[in-house]
């Protein structure tokens, strides 16, 4: 009997809430680390995501960062914890009046908002955090800057890096004893009571930067993946957008469908540890496999890609127009690669860059996901 209403259509807040990032198990099965955001109705100022610990033995639920915690690092929080009591404040002399009075309030406010002169400030939340394999510590990112926090203590994050650049890309060394990152185009080492910080990835060629990276077994050698654009600019396409009362044209730079792959993906592998005797071998990455540019495919690198003993490495190479997948294993004591594995892909065209296959804990079997079967398998 009840009319519908746009409210009720397109609610404020949606009934799948926001969902949660960055999901990680410690080693030992028992907490389960994530970031997320609660959803506030009519909140303005924007907030970024934080972090929050599950307890599976005591099924209870513990958030480890808040504004609150980055106030004495960051200038803007105090405005930010500012204009949030504001708005809560205005919720809540808000809800004893008509849904029509309500409405005619936020549609004031945009008009104030539009006319601001100065943009709110934003909370940027934590971009990335990982457990220790101890389980006791928790390494995260917050504004680019790396953190140390212990969750067994009740204690304030540790900072330990204050750059203007981004680091990102977290690790943790083998026996916690450290950790690594990427800081623009190359890969760092930290060792905990160590005054030294060290560079662990080789300069590539051609100004190629590293975009991934992965770690051997025993830290020992690490994996990088690279592209570059070859060839002309995309081209300028314009397509019409709906989003207000009345259509607007916009022009955008983009490949389209008939436009050949200008993409060249390169995965390099190298030593890392820079204690090594210098005299031996030429210190020079080796390239494992080359995607060229206009031929359009994926590579794909699962999150552990060496084998347990640190002297392989796989990954998966698919080339769409022959509609071929195959696993090729690299040996770095040999510096040879070989194809394993070759496959006609017939499925779900995204399916060959979620194969990313891994060694069983002997390094005799490869664990590949597939669609033989008509659905994703491993």
């Amino acid at each position: 009997a009840q009319n519908l209403t746009l409210s009720q259509l397109f609610p404020d807040q949606s009934p799948l809430g926001r969902q949660a990032s960055g999901i990680r198990w410690n080693d030992a099965g028992t907490r389960l680390l994530y970031l997320w955001a609660p959803f506030v109705s009519n909140q303005k100022t924007s907030t970024g995501s934080d972090i929050y610990l599950y307890d599976r033995v005591s099924g209870k639920t513990s958030r480890v960062t808040s504004p609150t915690t980055f106030q004495n690092v960051d200038r803007d929080i105090p405005k930010i914890l500012e204009q949030i009591e504001h708005e809560r404040k205005t919720a809540e002399s808000r809800k004893s009046l008509s849904e029509k009075d309500r409405k005619t309030l936020e549609e004031s406010d945009k008009v104030v908002d539009k006319d601001r002169k100065e943009p709110r400030k934003a909370y940027a939340g934590i971009s990335e955090a990982l457990f220790s394999h101890n389980g006791q510590d928790i390494l995260f990112i917050y504004k680019g800057d790396i953190y140390r926090k212990d969750i067994s203590a009740d204690a304030k994050p540790i900072q330990l890096t204050r750059t203007t650049d981004t680091e990102n890309s977290l690790q943790w060394m083998l026996g916690d004893k450290g950790f690594t990152f990427r800081r623009g185009e190359h890969v760092y080492r930290r060792l905990f009571g160590d005054l030294a910080e060290y560079q662990i990835s080789s300069p590539l060629p051609d100004g190629l930067k590293v975009e991934r990276y992965w770690l051997s077994k025993d830290g020992s050698k690490i994996a990088t993946i690279s592209s570059k654009r070859v060839g002309p600019p995309s081209k300028q396409v314009s397509y019409i957008v709906y989003r207000d009362r009345f259509a607007e044209a916009r022009t955008v730079v983009r490949d389209t469908g008939d436009d050949p792959d200008r993409s060249e993906v390169s995965v390099y592998i190298a030593d890392t540890d820079p204690d090594t005797d210098m005299s031996k071998g030429d210190g020079q990455p080796w390239l494992v496999y080359k995607k060229a540019a206009g031929v359009a495919g994926d590579v794909a690198v699962s999150d552990e890609p060496f084998s347990a003993s640190s002297d392989q490495f796989v990954f998966s190479a698919w080339v769409r127009d022959k509609r071929e997948l195959t696993v090729h294993v690299a040996r770095t004591t040999e510096r040879k690669s070989k194809v394993v594995f070759t496959d006609t892909h017939n499925g779900e065209h995204r399916s060959p860059s979620l194969s990313d296959p891994f060694f069983s804990p002997d390094g005799k079997r490869i664990c590949v996901m597939l669609e033989k079967s008509g659905f994703r398998h491993a």
